[in-house]
């Protein structure tokens, strides 16, 4: 399921390859497609920054360029 999740952050949360920070936004879903309310998306070089998904399983971060996000 984590990759489910994680191919789901790749194709809805790009990061741009431009300097500075981007407004990263997405949808998680799990393997049936379902909105996965409450998911953890972090930045993964810098696990202080981060957000929850929304009750849709939205979620906007504001994130340095070449940034690589996780989901738990």
């Amino acid at each position: 399921m984590k990759q489910v999740l994680f191919s789901t952050l790749i194709l809805f949360g790009c990061v741009g390859m431009t300097f500075g920070q981007r407004t990263v936004s997405g949808k998680v879903i799990d393997s049936a497609g379902e909105a996965v309310i409450g998911a953890n998306v972090t930045v993964k070089e810098s696990p202080g920054v981060g957000t929850i998904t929304d009750i849709d399983g939205m979620y906007s971060l504001s994130v340095p360029s070449r940034s690589v996000l996780s989901c738990i």
